[in-house]
This record gives C-alpha cells, structure tokens and sequence, in this order.
C-alpha cells in the first residue's frame, strides 16, 4: 500500500530486479525527507495524507550528490538515546542541483565571513540523517549528510577561511535540526565520505528552466517583466575566454555598479544569464559546445569587472 502513490505506478509488469530496485528508490526518497515519511509511518493513513505525501513527492527531485571532504566531532550533551560523546560524521557533498549561494564581491563575503552587523550570507543546504553506522574501532557513531551547490565546494578548497565557515554551518544545522550540542574541536578524516552517500531530495522550480529558456528565445527570461524593462536595461561588453575543452571564462563590463546588490547570476546547460536590476542584462544562449556543470561569479569592484569562471 505504501508503495502505490502513483496512480501511473505500473509495479505489477515488473520484473522482480526491478520491482526491488524502484523500492531501494523509494525508501531512499522516503528516507530523506522527514515530512513523507512521517506521513508514511502512520499505521493508519487517511486518503489525505497519501494525497499530502503524493503532492511531496512531485513537488521534489532526486539529486545524487559527490563527496567531498567529512567532518569528525562528538556530541557534548545526550540528546535521546544518544549518549554524551558520541562521535558524529558529517559527509560534505555537493551538486550543481543544489541553489548556489547569492553573488558576492570579495569585500562582503570576508565581512560576512567574520559576522560583521549588517552583513547576510546564505548558503542553501540539503541535511539528511541521522544514519547509524560503526567508526573504525567497531563503536556506534551517527553520520549526516550536508548537499551544497558544487561552488561552495569549490572555494572551500580553495579559501581555508571560506572552509571553516561552511564547517561551521554544517555543524550549526545538525544542532539545529537535531538537537544535538557538538563539539566545536573538529578533525577532517582523509577520506571522502563516511559510508555510501544517499540520496537527497530538493524542491523542483516552480518553472521548468529548460521551458524558460525556450522562452526567452522569443521574448524574456522571467525574471525580466517585461519588454520595456528589458530595452531600459543595457547590454553590457563582454569577453569569452576559453580554457580547455570544459572550462571558460566571461569577463563582463560592469562601470555603473559600484557593488553586486539586486543583481542574478543563473545557468542552465549552455546558457547564462546575468541580470542588474537598474543597470544590466547579459543573455548568452546556447553560447558553448558542453553543457555547464558549475558556475562562480566574482566582482572586481576596482575594475567594476565581472569574472564568471565556468566549467
């Protein structure tokens, strides 16, 4: 019963490999999303609560995301029937299918960085878990999963500061989410990812982008409201610089901008877009030969030049 949500379910035609690797899937979807399943584990569910969890699931998609780097701390409180120093894993994974955190110059990421007033800086993230599972000496540890956009990655590797700030927000979600108090002196396995990585499920667009596009080939991105809006808006000068067979970058024009507020920075296979509200719009269309996987956008406010390094 739990497993007929769709009505479209053909199940029953199935092979048994199959049927048991579209369960696998289920639960794996069920898994990760605490309302559905939640929803799900009533022993007695209503029609209303199929329609709810039928609505979840096509309201959301599937991401398979990469490792990338683990956190290693405990817990300093027993929370449930988890005892004080439990040891915690938190995997940092990543995928482009995850929102990208908004476009920042270098001066207002560090203020953001150092939790300067009046300085906001949201990075989205995906958090599954707990997942029981055994350290190396045989003991019960937890494992949690944090899915960013493969940019945050990126310039954690790259920026030491950039790293301990999203290390920080992983371990503030798990509290908040969890209830958990961990500890703030940490190590980083070398290792990738503690155990297989699971599946996490994010809310699909309320719009298909690739409809948007198609779109926009005949009128506007919808970001854009209107005709008159958009000619009031300039197209600004631009360069291409190719890097590799996958790998570019745009620097774009920008001398009216004096910071990067109110401003868009969106891809999609092999368009870009790239919008100031007062000032810009820079729509590039089927522009290169691959499709884009990741895309980060960095302003040069002395040169007022935006560099979009792509790959």
């Amino acid at each position: 019963m739990l497993f007929n949500l769709d009505e479209n379910n053909n199940s029953s035609n199935l092979s048994d490999a199959e049927n048991s690797e579209a369960m696998k899937k289920f639960y794996s979807e069920l898994n990760a999303n605490s309302e559905l399943k939640n929803l799900l584990n009533n022993p007695n569910p209503s029609q209303e609560d199929f329609l709810k969890a039928q609505q979840i699931l096509n309201k959301q998609r599937e991401v398979n995301p990469t490792p990338q780097f683990v956190i290693k701390t405990n817990s300093l409180k027993k929370v449930d029937n988890y005892p004080k120093g439990l040891k915690i894993f938190i995997n940092v994974c990543s995928s482009h299918e995850i929102p990208s955190p908004p476009l920042v110059t270098d001066d207002e990421l560090r203020k953001a960085l150092h939790a300067e007033d009046n300085v906001t800086y949201k990075v989205p993230l995906s958090l599954t878990g707990p997942r029981a599972d055994l350290d190396k000496g045989g003991k019960a540890c937890l494992v949690f999963e944090a899915c960013v956009n493969s940019i945050v990655t990126k310039k954690a590797f790259e920026d030491e500061d950039y790293k301990l700030f999203i290390i920080e927000l992983c371990i503030e979600w798990v509290e908040e989410k969890h209830k958990f108090e961990l500890n703030r002196e940490f190590s980083i396995p070398k290792m990738k990812s503690k155990g297989k990585l699971g599946v996490h499920l994010v809310n699909r667009p309320k719009k298909p982008y690739i409809a948007e596009v198609e779109e926009l080939q005949k009128n506007a991105f919808s970001n854009v409201s209107s005709k008159d809006e958009k000619a009031a808006l300039a197209k600004p000068q631009y360069k291409i610089i190719h890097k590799g067979e996958k790998k570019c970058s745009i620097e774009v024009q920008l001398p009216k901008m004096v910071n990067i507020k109110d401003s868009i920075l969106e891809f999609e296979s092999n368009t870009i877009l790239f919008k100031q509200k007062s000032f810009y719009l820079l729509e590039l269309i089927d522009f290169l030969e691959f499709n884009i996987v990741a895309v980060n956008g960095t302003f040069d406010l002395g040169k007022r030049i935006l560099i979009i390094e792509i790959n």
